[in-house]
C-alpha cells in the first residue's frame, strides 16, 4: 500500500487493509498484550485506552506506514514511529 495522502486513513481504511493483508485483530492484541477490545478501541480513535501508542505502532508496523500516516500527526504525540519493515 502506498500512502502518499496527507489525511490519515479512516478506521474502516485500516480495517480493510489489515483484512486485505490477513492480518488479525487478535494477532496485533496478543502481540501488544492486550485484549481485542484494546484494539477496536484504538481504531476508533477512543482517547481514553491507555496503551494506545503500543497499539498504534504495531498497526502501523504491519502496514508498512508510520504511525502519523495511518492516524494522523496528533497520534504520534511528538515521536517518530517510522515503520521497521
Amino acid at each position: 500500500m502506498t500512502r502518499s495522502e496527507s489525511r490519515p486513513m479512516s478506521k474502516n481504511e485500516i480495517k480493510a487493509e489489515l483484512i486485505r493483508r490477513g492480518i488479525p485483530f487478535a494477532e496485533i492484541a496478543d502481540e501488544c498484550g492486550v485484549t481485542l477490545s484494546a484494539v477496536s478501541q484504538v481504531l476508533r480513535r477512543s482517547p481514553s485506552y491507555r496503551c494506545n501508542d503500543r497499539i498504534r505502532l504495531a498497526i502501523a508496523r504491519r502496514l508498512g506506514l508510520t504511525v502519523e500516516q495511518v492516524f494522523g500527526p496528533a497520534a504520534s504525540r511528538g515521536r517518530s514511529a517510522k515503520s521497521t519493515s
